[in-house]
């Protein structure tokens, strides 16, 4: 999750590498945008980025890293769906990485355009418009815990009667990294930076920075991302608690933090 690492400032392409300026789009199962609580005026969509693949983890597509047996792209859509307000879900990854019913699924063309062009083209995946979106990555799976205070912080300057609205609130990284791929835009600033920037292979820090945003403490578990069998490893031992309490699956107090490879690697297109 932490730009600063997985992506080049000149934007080389990075995990999330599965990304989509065209936006071509497929719906995964059931449901529509209303069903979904999805606002036409004011609502707030989720754009996961869900390319990745993990080399120091054998390849393995983030999506499909499990927790107590949940696989980590469930774990962060349930989370997204459990808070209010969130309506559409897109998923910015290739067909071979399955999503939940009801939730859209998008890829690039050509695929390799790095992370700025997933977001945009989650934005573009959109069936109904909406006010803000959240942008966070698959390798992050209790990043929608972070949602609450970045809200907060996006509208702060409503609250306190500033005279100009942000243009998003990003998390604030452990290592004093602006989390540009944990956060949440306001769609109009989104759309304003793009047509006067490249989306393709540039950095998500040089593409945002240019907005306003704030920054926001968010909960240490919504920043705690896994690039190595390590993270797996430590990530395992504190979501164990989370998952029986969160997400009650079945079995989650027996979290291995075990990679299943059984998927394949989501393509070669994808870096860790």
């Amino acid at each position: 999750m932490n730009e600063q690492g997985a992506t080049s400032e000149e934007g080389a392409a990075s995990e999330e590498g599965a990304a989509s300026e065209q936006g071509a789009t497929s719906e995964q199962g059931r449901g529509t945008a209303s069903e979904q609580g999805g606002a036409e005026d004011g609502g707030i969509a989720a754009i996961v980025l869900a390319g990745g693949t993990g080399e120091r983890l054998g390849g393995t597509s983030k999506a499909d890293l499990r927790l107590g047996g949940r696989r980590f792209l469930e774990i962060l859509i349930a989370g997204l769906r459990a808070e209010p307000g969130i309506g559409e879900v897109v998923v910015v990854a290739p067909p071979e990485v399955a999503v939940p019913a009801g939730v859209l699924q998008t890829l690039e063309d050509p695929p390799g355009g790095g992370p700025v062009a997933g977001v945009i083209a989650g934005l573009d995946a959109l069936r109904v418009p909406v006010g803000e979106v959240a942008v966070l990555t698959c390798d992050a799976p209790f990043g929608a815990r972070a949602i609450p205070a970045l809200v907060a912080g996006l509208h702060a300057r409503e609250r306190d009667g500033g005279a100009r609205e942000h243009d998003g609130a990003a998390a604030r990284g452990g290592a004093g990294f602006t989390e540009y791929l944990l956060a949440v835009y306001r769609t109009g600033a989104l759309r304003r930076r793009t047509a006067e920037s490249a989306t393709r292979d540039i950095s998500a820090r040089r593409f945002f920075s240019a907005l306003d945003i704030t920054e926001v403490a968010v909960p240490p578990l919504a920043l705690d991302d896994v690039d190595t069998p390590e993270d797996l490893a430590r990530l395992s031992v504190i979501a164990e608690v989370e998952l029986v309490e969160d997400v009650g699956h079945e079995g989650a107090d027996h979290a291995d933090g075990v990679a299943d490879t059984s998927r394949g690697t989501g393509g070669a297109d994808h870096q860790s």
